[in-house]
């Protein structure tokens, strides 16, 4: 008796994680062309993967069992990416939905502003040399 687990974990189809285990590099290679194609329109991997019918995890999982798609989905991010920040620019969508979605996702983070002004004394040592 095969049992379908939840969303929480990796199926697709309702069918279970053994399902992606045998997706061939031609199935693969149709998914990411597919998502790299979507990628030109679409803000999110989640939206892209909704389209697809699978789990955004797919992505991941097949990037790992197939190395060579993996310059595919860094493509497919950045089309994300440049998306988000032009849609951002336009006003077509939220700009504070726009900065989390950079943040968790992009590596963006907020500008940090550091005190240049410095009072005290510096030792600089340089191959065990002091140098004042």
């Amino acid at each position: 008796m095969n049992t379908v687990k939840n969303k929480g974990s990796f199926t697709t189809n309702n069918q279970p994680l053994e399902r992606w285990e045998r997706w061939t590099k031609t199935e693969c290679e149709k998914i990411f062309n597919n998502a790299l194609l979507l990628s030109y329109s679409e803000l999110t991997l989640t939206n892209i993967a909704n389209k697809l019918n699978v789990y955004t995890p797919v992505f991941d999982y097949l990037v790992n069992k197939y190395p060579r798609f993996e310059s595919i989905k860094k493509a497919i991010k950045a089309n994300l990416e440049n998306n988000l920040v032009v849609n951002a620019l336009t006003n077509k969508i939220n700009t504070t939905m726009t900065i989390f979605i950079l943040k968790n996702n992009y590596g963006y983070k907020d500008k940090v502003e550091i005190d240049k002004d410095f009072y005290g004394d510096i030792t600089i040592t340089i191959d065990g040399e002091e140098i004042n």
